[in-house]
């Protein structure tokens, strides 16, 4: 074989090589970049926390406590033990205001526990949000509506998403009570530098009339787009509303006077609320009938016990009672309905009185032997005063408060509550962003027990589809079972029917419904928690309690790893072609190869091309040749 032959198979050898070795490397790179959208973020996984609360009567442990009630969250990463990074000492706990409660340690009106997070599968971008007073301490159950508020919120670039030398967040916002509040870029404080750079934002507010809680929920906008927030950013505060004093409620019987038949009003009582101390001095004005007569009482303090003030028939048929030396008599003259208005005076300050009003129907019955005049004695002892068998009936249901005696012993509850979703793992977009969960709530206490409500808290950035509920296999109406309720991107959703549902014992009563995840839902694991609340006391409130995980990611349809991420198969890969190349270079075989190759018209194309970029001229010659030997061949 002459040289420029054998060059000429070298050649050809070295480009099928080339050509093999392209190939495993485009596939390679193609299974690469598939495993960087999969589901199994590593780093997304490897996400945990803790959460700081203060313990109410009636938050008293973790198993009550909700996320959004903690004053501090921190998070980290599991370690190789399986424990988390993150500090959950309470004695590093942050200072607390507007509570009694002494940090690490427990005082009369509750203390500070730490709770593990439930929902920290996912990266956190968002990893505290806290609500301060003006010298920097947290505020941990309430504020008043006059209280000045700083909102602080820190961020971080979440480890799965970071890239080098890039900014990540666009802007801040947070979400106060429903309404958008942009942060100036005067109040974002960056530390740290690269992956460790964080982002402290705050804002001020004061006023919040009108509003029983303060939701707030921060958000970090990326330069994509992507609204990143967390669990550990959402808090709910109660607002402490100043007490108003008031009367809140009037009641009264009305009965006719067996010997004049004249309509007479007894038992009168008032209830009066948002007294903060005792009374020194009160008085009512009763407007009375159909000529609104006014009657004004004189000082009854002595009347006014725990918030009633009860005044029976003797009091108000006695005119020296009343300033204007009238009494209740005026209402003889009412035929069809006796109507009383009471405005109420405490300590020489009229009181809203707006909802102390009643109007009675008269009793068309005139009292006879059928219907008997009675002492009326309450079960628990108390004393109704004289009145028609009817009457006293009627009473008993409004004026007998029920004595622990009245109510039957209630069995403790005994629930067990599991909760399932159809997919493990969902997308951000339609078709492939739609989840069915499933609660089964299985009774097994010894007799039927009834369920009050079940709480459900999708994750964040789900959306409840509507209409979707199927209860015990029959569809349950939005309007009449289910509430929806929104706080910034999460949605909770209550369960309720009137009279609550009995489960018999032994039996499971199931709900289902759907939920879709939207752009804004978290990579990574995302809880669906649910909460159970039965009628009687339960025996163990930890089987009330429920969640199910589902994945979100960019696609839920690639294959979890690359076909050369294996050390094992790329040795393989690279042995095959080194053997396939000895085998070309040395063999007989080869050569016989090499030689098709070099005669196949493909081969013959390519090298043209070749010779067309780097020597256009041999090109033009090797052209012309071929050409003038198609036509003698012709």
């Amino acid at each position: 074989m002459d040289k420029n032959r054998t060059k000429t198979i070298i050649t050809a050898i070295l480009v099928v090589t080339l050509l093999l070795g392209v190939a495993a490397i485009v596939t390679a790179y193609y299974y690469l970049q598939v495993k960087d959208v999969t589901p199994q973020n590593t780093n997304a996984a490897q996400a945990c926390g803790c959460y700081f609360v203060n313990t109410t009567d009636t938050l008293k442990s973790c198993s009550d406590a909700d996320p959004k009630q903690a004053f501090e969250y921190r998070t980290g990463t599991v370690q190789t033990n399986g424990s988390c990074s993150a500090s959950c000492d309470l004695r590093t706990a942050a200072t607390l205001v507007n509570t009694s409660t002494t940090v690490g340690g427990s005082t009369t009106n509750g203390s500070v526990i730490s709770c593990k997070a439930n929902n920290s599968a996912s990266a956190f971008g968002c990893i505290d949000l806290s609500v301060e007073n003006p010298d920097g301490n947290r505020y941990a159950n309430s504020i008043t509506p006059t209280t000045p508020i700083t909102i602080k919120a820190k961020f971080v670039i979440p480890s799965s998403v970071y890239v080098q030398g890039q900014d990540f967040y666009k802007d801040f916002s947070f979400l106060i009570n429903g309404n958008k509040v942009s942060v100036d870029t005067k109040d974002i404080v960056t530390t740290g530098t690269d992956q460790d750079k964080s982002f402290t934002v705050s804002t001020k507010m004061t006023g919040y009339n009108g509003a029983d809680t303060l939701t707030i929920q921060a958000f970090g906008n990326t330069v994509t787009n992507t609204q990143l927030t967390s669990e550990a950013c959402l808090r709910q505060l109660a607002i402490a509303q100043p007490k108003v004093a008031a009367c809140t409620k009037l009641n009264y019987t009305v009965a006719l006077d067996t010997t004049t038949s004249k309509p007479k009003v007894s038992n009168l009582s008032l209830q009066l609320g948002g007294l903060t101390t005792e009374p020194k001095s009160l008085s009512v004005t009763f407007t009375a009938g159909t000529g609104k007569t006014k009657l004004t009482t004189g000082d009854i303090t002595s009347y006014y016990s725990n918030g009633t003030v009860s005044l029976d028939n003797a009091y108000l048929y006695k005119s020296s009672n009343f300033t204007s030396n009238n009494n209740f008599s005026v209402l003889d003259s009412e035929t069809s309905k006796v109507d009383v208005a009471a405005q109420v005076t405490v300590d020489g300050k009229a009181i809203d009185s707006q909802a102390c009003a009643l109007s009675q129907e008269v009793p068309t019955k005139t009292p006879t032997d059928t219907d008997p005049t009675v002492s009326c004695v309450c079960t628990n002892g108390k004393n109704l005063g004289t009145m028609t068998q009817s009457a006293c009936t009627t009473a008993k249901q409004t004026q007998c408060a029920t004595t622990p005696s009245d109510t039957p012993t209630a069995t403790n509850s005994n629930f067990a509550v599991t909760n399932t979703a159809s997919l493990a793992c969902v997308e951000r977009t339609s078709p492939d962003n739609q989840v069915t969960y499933t609660i089964r709530i299985k009774n097994n206490a010894s007799d039927t027990q009834n369920v009050t409500s079940v709480l459900d808290k999708l994750p964040l950035g789900f959306t409840y589809v509507t209409d979707s509920t199927v209860i015990n296999g029959a569809s349950a109406t939005d309007t009449s079972t289910v509430t929806v309720s929104t706080t910034g991107s999460t949605q909770s959703l209550t369960f309720q029917v009137t009279g609550g549902w009995s489960v018999t014992s032994g039996s499971t009563m199931t709900i289902t419904f759907k939920a879709l995840a939207s752009s804004s839902a978290l990579t990574g694991a995302n809880l669906n928690e649910v909460v159970v609340t039965p009628v009687n006391t339960p025996t163990d409130s930890t089987t009330l309690r429920s969640q199910a995980s589902v994945e979100v990611a960019q696609s839920c349809t690639a294959p979890d790893t690359g076909l050369f991420d294996s050390t094992l198969a790329k040795i393989i890969l690279s042995l095959v072609i080194i053997v396939i190349g000895f085998i070309m270079y040395y063999s007989e075989l080869g050569e016989e190869v090499s030689m098709h190759i070099m005669n196949s018209s493909v081969f013959e194309g390519l090298r043209l091309q070749y010779l067309r970029i780097t020597k256009p001229n041999r090109y033009f010659e090797e052209k012309t040749v071929k050409k003038l030997s198609n036509r003698k061949k012709n």
